[in-house]
């Protein structure tokens, strides 16, 4: 993973198709964030414990949204209304100083 917190873009940055690259921006603000990861098992695990529990949560190794899971009281297990994990450009946005 690569991470930078910087006004611009950081020479690695949308350089290698085989990544994964996402940011945080506003404008030119230094408090811009640039994220590289190798796969998505890598992003996950990174922001696994960053992303606000009332709107992710953690089911069966992936994130979720938790507007598509709910846990069955019945059961105890949870239910996926949706089969699709949480969006990372999302999750990043949620964990970002400007969401």
């Amino acid at each position: 993973m690569n991470y930078a917190q910087q006004a611009h873009k950081p020479e690695w940055y949308k350089v290698d198709d085989t990544k994964l690259h996402y940011a945080a921006t506003l404008g030119s603000s230094p408090l811009n964030e640039w994220y590289e990861f190798e796969d998505r098992a890598e992003a996950v695990q990174f922001l696994t414990g960053h992303l606000p529990h009332k709107r992710f949560c953690w089911v069966d190794e992936e994130i979720w949204d938790t507007d598509y899971v709910y846990r069955d009281h019945d059961t105890d297990q949870w239910v996926l209304l949706l089969e699709q994990p949480a969006d990372i450009q999302l999750m990043i946005e949620a964990v970002s100083k400007f969401y």
